[in-house]
């Protein structure tokens, strides 16, 4: 007011300055709406339901300067606890403390209790308003979780997901790489979306993007996404759009959006439900496992655990670097190969300590696809029994089992074939069948050997979810027990059978070999189509499959003899069961309140 020369007491409406050259007056520097936001949003709706002007988009406000308003009149504007109508999430909770904290940095320190009641006081909250201030108090304590919430309540999608209870527990596990990869991803791929993602993505927009954006997809399946029902047609802004997608973003940033992600093959577009929507017993059985992981690396000389009101423990997989101290770059970046979620090096993070976490990736995407398995009462027992001395005969009879063998044979890529040669080898009936992971593979396999990477329309085919089904059930059939170590292999050859498809495993025979179709008779016999099987030019033998077949064509299963190099390529791009954003393995959509403390339910918690 007083850079445009009016009086502070301007109160008529002709008198009022035009607040669309706000910028020119006081910078760039965007406002805050600390207070309203309800009131804007239905002011739109009704804009828009009246189909009136822009000139209609206006509300009475007042201002408040940033840098003079004090702390108490700032929270309460923010604080909305005891609206019925609309309280505040645990995110918006947390974004509070960070205000607070940024104002006056020196809130929230000193004894527990004085920590508790300024929280209280500041959250405008009483200790029995159903916010669980304990296990809050407990994630703020903690360092790297404290800035990675910060981090992740600053999405939509992150305050939609942060509940304090389920956060709390997944911090307990002290597996905290595991949980950040996938979290950081979602950050990533937020960041690099054109315009102000953070905002603009909701949860309900990142669940359909995760659903349908998978590995390995097409540009066609990211048009059909994004603009339904086009098929091969020339796509533009006056396309009809995804209803209900994106819908903060009119028709141009809305195709900004699609060009980033087709022009962004490798944008990567995780599931976060899978991992929160896991119970606290799923919690449970992860950090057991990596507890019994270290115990086989470090025989006895663990580190000392940590006192438990440390809220800045040390991560279980840290024990691990000392046994790792033989892996280097090129052995780091092979293994970085066979897990689903990118695994960024922090700066000055040694290879060793970045190989520690990597592998307890591996471990655990491995242990998420089986978590049935170890569900079970055995497993569970199994878990409990940790090795020592008096029990080391007992304790090696649990390697008969897939998982348990599985786990073993991961830790052997990194430690070496011949790490316990005491334990029982990675024998036929000991290691799982990983059938999702190999449809990934098998289909990387033909779009190489075919040279489809141009070819939208035969990738659809290929990625297609009937097809995927088909194929996952074939492999199943024709490869339900991987063969183990031939007589005359190497330590090489031993070491690498576990991430190697079980595509080398056995070939397949013209006589019990079923074709599967990728359309809509999917699974019956196709007797006239060539195969790849002993194909001396499979591009050839795909085009004559195609041109036959059309809309219903057939393939089969490569022999993958003598191409080991291709496969292992192969490996390196595919998924493994457990995957974030894998089509293969999409399952029900789970709360993120999960962690209930029964094996599936996500409603019987308990408060603090």
């Amino acid at each position: 007011m007083k850079e445009l020369g009016l009086p502070d007491g301007t109160n008529q409406a002709e008198g009022m300055p035009d607040f669309t050259i706000w910028p020119e007056v006081n910078g760039r520097e965007p406002l805050e709406l600390l207070a309203g936001q309800h009131r804007i949003r239905a002011l739109e709706e009704w804009v828009k339901d009246a189909k009136l002007g822009e000139e209609e988009l206006w509300w009475p406000c007042e201002f408040y300067d940033r840098d003079s308003i004090s702390l108490e009149e700032n929270m309460k504007l923010r604080v909305n606890n005891k609206d019925v109508a609309k309280p505040d999430d645990h995110g918006d909770i947390w974004l509070h403390l960070v205000t607070a904290v940024s104002q006056k940095p020196e809130k929230f320190k000193g004894k527990r209790c004085e920590i508790l009641r300024d929280m209280a006081d500041t959250l405008d909250l009483s200790r029995t308003g159903g916010v669980p201030m304990n296990r809050l108090l407990a994630l703020w304590g903690n360092d790297k979780w404290r800035a990675m919430i910060t981090a992740w309540c600053k999405t939509a999608v992150g305050r939609s997901t942060f509940k304090i209870r389920p956060w709390s527990l997944m911090m307990a596990c002290r597996i905290d790489d595991f949980w950040f990869s996938t979290f950081r991803q979602v950050l990533e791929t937020l960041a690099s979306l054109p315009g102000d993602a953070a905002s603009y993505v909701k949860l309900e927009d990142w669940k359909h993007m995760s659903d349908f954006l998978g590995y390995g997809r097409s540009e066609m399946e990211t048009r059909e996404f994004f603009y339904p029902g086009i098929g091969s047609q020339k796509v533009d802004q006056s396309c009809r759009r995804r209803p209900n997608l994106l819908v903060k973003l009119d028709r141009e940033p809305y195709w900004q959006v699609y060009e980033h992600v087709v022009q962004s093959g490798q944008l990567s577009f995780p599931d976060v439900h899978r991992i929160l929507g896991l119970s606290e017993q799923d919690g449970k059985i992860l950090s057991g496992v990596i507890n019994h992981v270290v115990d086989w690396l470090m025989s006895g000389h663990r580190s000392k655990r940590p006192p438990q009101r440390n809220n800045n423990k040390p991560g279980l997989r840290v024990d691990m670097v000392a046994a790792l101290q033989h892996f280097d770059q090129k052995k780091l970046q092979q293994a970085k190969g066979r897990v689903t979620t990118s695994i960024g090096e922090a700066r000055g993070q040694s290879v060793v300590e970045t190989t520690s976490i990597v592998m307890q990736q591996e471990l655990l995407e491995f242990v998420c696809g089986r978590l049935e398995a170890f569900r079970s009462a055995s497993a569970k027992d199994q878990l409990t029994q940790r090795l020592d001395t008096d029990n080391a005969g007992l304790y090696q009879t649990r390697f008969r089992q897939a998982e348990w063998a599985g786990v073993l044979g991961i830790v052997r890529l990194y430690m070496g074939p011949e790490f316990r040669p005491e334990w029982p080898r990675l024998e036929e009936e000991s290691r799982p069948g990983d059938v999702s992971h190999f449809v990934d593979m098998a289909i990387q396999h033909w779009k190489t050997l075919a040279n489809l990477a141009g070819d939208e329309t035969r990738c659809g085919k290929l990625s297609s979810a009937s097809f995927r089904d088909n194929l996952a059930s074939w492999l199943g059939e024709q490869f339900g027990s991987p063969s183990g170590p031939t007589t005359g292999e190497t330590n090489t050859d031993a070491e690498s059978v576990v991430s190697v498809s079980i595509l080398t495993s056995r070939s397949c025979s013209t006589s019990d070999r079923m074709q599967i179709s990728a359309g809509t008779d999917a699974g019956r016999e196709e007797k006239d189509l060539p195969s790849f099987v002993d194909a001396p030019d499979p591009g050839s033998v795909f085009d004559e499959a195609m041109s036959k077949a059309e809309e219903k064509t057939a393939l089969s299963i490569p022999s993958p003899a003598g191409d080991e190099t291709t496969q292992q390529e192969a490996h390196r791009q595919a998924q493994p069961p457990f995957s974030p954003q894998s089509p293969s393995a999409r399952g029900q959509d789970v709360r993120p309140e999960g962690w209930s403390h029964e094996t599936h339910g996500c409603t019987s918690t308990k408060r603090d």
